[in-house]
C-alpha cells in the first residue's frame, strides 16, 4: 500500500519544482509552502507514519509562522524561524493533545 501511495505523490510531485521555482522571489513563502504541502500530499503521508498526527500539527505549525511572517524570501524566512528559536519565542513542539489545522 506504502508503494502505491510513494507511486501516486511521485507522479503528482513532476511539475511541482518547475511550478513552485517560479514563485520564487514573487510569492510569500506561506504560499510557496502551501502548494508544496498540497501537491505532494504530505500531510497524508505524515498520516500514515507513527505519531503521524503531532508530525502534521508541527508542518501546520510551521504553515502558521510562515503566512505570519508574509516573507516572501525562503533565505529570510530561514533566518526568521531561527531567530524565534534562538531567543525561545517559539512555544516547542505540538502538544499531542492539539489538534487544530492550517489550510
Amino acid at each position: 500500500m506504502m508503494k502505491v501511495v510513494q507511486a501516486a505523490s511521485a507522479r503528482r510531485m513532476q511539475p511541482a519544482p518547475a511550478a513552485l521555482h517560479e514563485l520564487t522571489g514573487r510569492a510569500q513563502v506561506a504560499e510557496m509552502l502551501k502548494r508544496f504541502l498540497d501537491v505532494t500530499n504530505y500531510r497524508a503521508i505524515l498520516r500514515l507514519v507513527g505519531g503521524g498526527e503531532r508530525l502534521v500539527r508541527n508542518v501546520d505549525k510551521l504553515l502558521a509562522d510562515a503566512h505570519r511572517s508574509q516573507l516572501v524570501s525562503i533565505g529570510n524566512f530561514l533566518e526568521y524561524v531561527r531567530t524565534m528559536r534562538d531567543v525561545g519565542a517559539r512555544e516547542g513542539e505540538a502538544p499531542v493533545e492539539a489538534g487544530v489545522q492550517c489550510s
